[in-house]
């Protein structure tokens, strides 16, 4: 709410300040504001995210490695890749991926 108050507030204080009067429409006129309203509320929203990014935290037991590389899908393929902890967890990941169509199934362990 501060953010779309501020850029309606900044519009209506620039149409005051250097008054412009085209064809005898009124000065404020809340259609052409609604835009930089939206805009600023966007641009206060995304400024406020950087604390809570700081104080986020990895879930717990979150796997810390890296995705194997395949130079098919920087071509034409599209990979999917599900880190699995355990081995018992394998058979859960591969099952829906073969039935739903998947070309290869590779598990790295």
């Amino acid at each position: 709410m501060l953010g779309i108050t501020g850029g309606f507030a900044l519009c209506i204080y620039s149409v005051y300040s250097c008054p412009l009067v085209v064809g005898g429409k009124e000065l404020v006129s809340i259609p052409p504001f609604v835009t930089i309203g939206y805009e600023s509320m966007i641009l206060l929203g995304a400024l406020c995210q950087p604390g809570r990014h700081a104080r986020a935290r990895p879930a717990a037991g979150a796997s810390k490695s890296k995705a194997p590389y395949d130079p098919r899908f920087t071509e034409d393929k599209i990979g999917i890749w599900v880190p699995c902890t355990r081995t018992s967890r394998v058979a859960g990941a591969r099952t829906p991926c073969a039935g739903h169509g998947a070309e290869e199934v590779h598990v790295h362990a």
